[in-house]
């Protein structure tokens, strides 16, 4: 029987857990469903962060793990991404694979790593997943449609809860932008104005072309205002949790 597996990424920037509490939120609540011990504390992560901050980089993802047999953390560099492709948008696929449990975090329902391995070669940054027409969510970062200065997603139930996710609907909701659980069909693509992942070494970031057809995301007014108000959030998160 394999060993029961879980993982949380939190991104350290200028020394600071971005949205730590929230992370630590969406793990014990995955460790509750899976079957598997809540011990990872914040006070724990931070020890072992600062145990190791002169020798990293900023920023790093840390990578926590927790099975059966207890848990760890490794560091790893962030997604690579720069400022062309925030100014006209990511290249991404579309490929039917459906989730079993898009709430948890697990090795087991990760097809990423599977996925790069075929695609890489043809240049794309993500691949979304779709499941009978629908589009539910990137490999590794929830997606986003824009229409008439609305926003569409998937209902939480049927992707995973991503923090970055979560802050930018509270902050759709602060800038009072209507949000629409709704379907995103693969085939009415051209009906919406733009497109946008999010994710926590990404951000905000605009999707150029999917399977070939171009959208100019990254001109939109709203996605843009997004961009700004979210790594205005990153900042002030940061400004209030250095040194404290």
């Amino acid at each position: 029987m394999d060993e029961k597996h879980v993982y949380e990424v939190i991104r350290y920037q200028e020394g600071v857990g971005l949205f730590l509490e929230d992370h630590l939120q969406r793990l014990h609540a995955a460790l509750t469903s899976s079957g598997l011990p809540c011990d990872v504390t914040a006070e724990a992560i931070e020890v072992l962060y600062e145990a190791k901050k002169d020798h990293l980089p900023s920023p790093i993802n840390m990578r926590i793990d927790v099975r059966d047999s207890g848990w760890a953390v490794h560091f790893r560099d962030p997604v690579a991404v720069d400022e062309k492709m925030y100014a006209k948008g990511v290249k991404v696929k579309a490929v039917p694979i459906l989730r079993k449990n898009p709430n948890v975090k697990s090795d087991t329902d990760s097809h990423y790593a599977q996925m790069a391995q075929t695609y890489e070669k043809e240049g794309y940054f993500e691949y979304l997943l779709y499941d009978n027409g629908i589009i539910k969510e990137g490999a590794r970062s929830n997606f986003f449609a824009v229409k008439d200065d609305v926003v569409y997603t998937q209902d939480n139930k049927n992707v995973l809860m991503g923090i970055t996710r979560k802050k930018i609907l509270d902050i759709l909701e602060d800038m009072q932008i209507k949000v629409r659980h709704d379907d995103i069909l693969i085939d009415k693509l051209e009906d919406f104005d733009g497109f946008f992942l999010s994710g926590t070494s990404i951000g905000v970031m605009p999707i150029g072309q999917i399977d070939g057809k171009c959208f100019a995301s990254a001109q939109n007014t709203l996605i843009k205002r997004l961009i700004v108000e979210y790594n205005r959030c990153v900042d002030d998160y940061i400004a209030q949790h250095t040194n404290k």
